[in-house]
């Protein structure tokens, strides 16, 4: 087969030997790519007939859609208003409660909310409900955190627009039978027609014990959706470092606020609370890969697609072993490293899909980085 000069003469980069992540399973398929696109290898290979410029071995790797944590998909603002309680590492000096004329203190305390896809509050707060009907007015998700709210308070709030949960069994009630609090919100009957609760859960092996989360996911299944709640000290070591005006302890995988048992955070990046979610829970294929991806994608991005139909799809790629330790990025642009121990593919320009991305930069021409992009954790 020819290869005609011009656009067709981009190479097509053909990745064999792995796991592809389509409709909540893993299946053993080869990935197309050409200029950063995903194609569709029957019309490559019957309407251009073309076969690949060059093959990678993924060594069994799977090959899943990048992970929504290296993007900017907006601010997510996590107080101050929220429980004295139940405020975690947020200095007490700061928190706010809403006065008389509600949504002016969030707009005084904030600023103009152009870049805010995320606001979490207490529920139990006075005039709280105001402020959840101003802000998803403004198409701003309200999640429920940091709070002493009853499950009838938590109810409310979601009848009044609230749809996801901040960290769930952190820093809330705990569990009880009479009342489970913002927990029972996974299995209530009170909540809109219609309505989805989302939950953030930290799966670091540090927040939340593995029993929880196989609790909450069993429970509801399709609102999980696994974070990292890592903080600025990511990747530096051990030692103290700083967070706002607070200085952190980081041991390990933990990060407390300095001279205290207070967990200000979390060290574990995306790949890690992933396979943390697998090893505790045991749930097959591609459900671990969804929690970490499909429902916040769903949630938290434009102009969704409801298709994941390969050929003109620019995803960005996420390759890894389930259980590797080890961690390497890369774009398909530089040179393949070598399957074992791969978690990044890099980023390839993304456009969107169920469990996809938004956006992130081509690279830069002739360089195996993309402009203005920090990179995945190597």
């Amino acid at each position: 087969m020819r290869r005609e000069k011009g656009a067709m003469c981009t190479p097509v980069l053909q990745f064999t030997n792995c796991r592809i992540l389509r409709g909540r399973k893993l299946l053993r398929e080869d990935l197309w790519v050409r200029g950063g696109r995903i194609l569709d290898p029957e019309r490559l290979f019957f309407e251009e007939r073309l076969v690949a410029d060059e093959q990678r071995d993924c060594g069994g790797c799977i090959l899943a859609p990048g992970f929504i944590d290296v993007q900017i998909n907006g601010v997510h603002l996590e107080g101050p208003f929220i429980s004295r309680e139940k405020r975690g590492a947020h200095p007490e000096a700061h928190l706010r409660s809403f006065e008389a004329n509600a949504f002016h203190d969030v707009l005084a305390t904030y600023g103009p909310l152009d870049n805010v896809r995320i606001v979490t509050l207490a529920p139990e707060l006075g005039r709280s409900h105001e402020v959840i009907q101003a802000l998803t007015a403004r198409g701003i998700c309200v999640s429920l955190g940091h709070s002493v709210a009853n499950l009838r308070a938590a109810e409310e709030a979601v009848q009044s627009g609230a749809t996801f949960i901040t960290h769930l069994f952190n820093a809330m009630l705990p569990f009880h039978h009479r009342d489970p609090g913002i927990v029972g919100l996974l299995t209530s009957d009170r909540l809109p027609p219609g309505r989805h609760i989302f939950y953030g859960m930290i799966s670091d092996g540090m927040h939340t014990n593995p029993a929880a989360l196989r609790i909450a996911h069993r429970a509801h299944p399709q609102g999980l959706v696994l974070v990292t709640d890592a903080v600025p000290a990511l990747g530096l070591g051990n030692g103290r470092h700083t967070l706002g005006q607070q200085e952190v302890e980081v041991d390990g995988l933990t990060a407390y606020v300095a001279g205290t048992k207070t967990l200000s955070g979390s060290i574990a990046p995306m790949d890690v609370c992933i396979r943390h979610f697998l090893q505790a829970t045991g749930f097959p294929g591609g459900e671990h890969w969804e929690c970490g991806q499909g429902p916040t994608h769903r949630k938290f991005t434009a102009g969704d697609e409801d298709s994941k139909q390969a050929d003109g799809l620019e995803p960005r790629v996420t390759g890894t072993e389930a259980t590797a330790p080890k961690r390497r990025a890369f774009t398909p642009y530089e040179p393949w490293p070598g399957a074992c121990g791969i978690a990044g593919l890099g980023r390839l320009q993304c456009r969107v899909g169920p469990g996809g991305c938004v956006s992130a930069p081509r690279p830069a021409a002739g360089t195996g980085e993309a402009q203005g992009d920090p990179g995945l954790w190597g």
